[in-house]
């Protein structure tokens, strides 16, 4: 039977054919790794940038696209292996509270242990494997057990997302029912523009927080007792 026989004989769920659907989902699958790759291919140049100015460097942003361009093997495994974790565990998440439980376990457990894995592969050229050893190695090292900066930046994120929440009940109150979607709107474009402002601190705080991890000291630029007060030492 050739292909086109075995397209039009899958069944069809809702009126919608399998073939429809499956490639639905495979477009649905390849842009969740494309948008992926951007972003960590964008978080790379960013880690870079910062890392030169810290150690006394004038980047420009073509220095850190060259950066990532030339590290385009290396994203590519990560955004592979990341956004395949992410995917496995919202799909543990989605069976019941105890796999929505160890979801948030698993993922702030795998958020903490990979910190360091993009640094790691920017700065000593290590591979996926070892970029992995490599930061959990530098998290038990001068984290320990402690509460994170990550935690503090996700905390402070939030803080300043939930009283957007606010917004359609006053613009309902105050205009009418015509005005949540303007609420809405706002709140949208605001938590964007939050989400832009967490993956820019957090390129940050990964550069510096590597530098110090990774040799004990912070560039000249910083302030030591800033970043020492982030981290409990076992």
């Amino acid at each position: 039977m050739g292909g086109s026989g075995v397209v039009r004989n899958l069944p069809r769920t809702n009126g919608i054919p399998q073939s429809t659907r499956v490639a639905g989902y495979a477009i649905l699958l390849l842009g969740y790794f494309l948008v992926l790759f951007m972003i960590i291919f964008a978080n790379v140049a960013v880690i870079a940038c910062v890392k030169l100015r810290l150690d006394g460097g004038n980047p420009a942003i073509i220095d850190g696209l060259r950066v990532s361009l030339a590290q385009l093997r290396r994203i590519a495994a990560w955004v592979f292996l990341t956004g395949s974790i992410g995917l496995l565990l919202k799909l543990v998440g989605r069976l019941d509270t105890l796999g929505s439980t160890a979801e948030r376990v698993l993922g702030f457990t795998w958020e903490i242990a990979t910190w360091f894995v993009v640094p790691v592969m920017i700065f000593e050229g290590r591979g996926l494997i070892e970029g992995l050893q490599r930061s959990s190695s530098l998290v038990r090292k001068t984290w320990g057990e402690s509460l994170t900066v990550g935690v503090g930046l996700t905390a402070f994120v939030l803080y300043l997302a939930l009283p957007a929440l606010a917004l359609p009940l006053v613009c309902w109150a105050a205009l009418g029912s015509p005005a949540v979607r303007v609420g809405l709107t706002i709140d949208a474009a605001y938590w964007l523009s939050l989400g832009v402002l967490s993956s820019g601190l957090s390129s940050v705080l990964r550069a510096a927080l590597y530098a110090y991890a990774a040799e004990g000291r912070l560039p000249p630029t910083m302030d030591n007792r800033l970043v020492q007060a982030a981290f409990v030492a076992r």
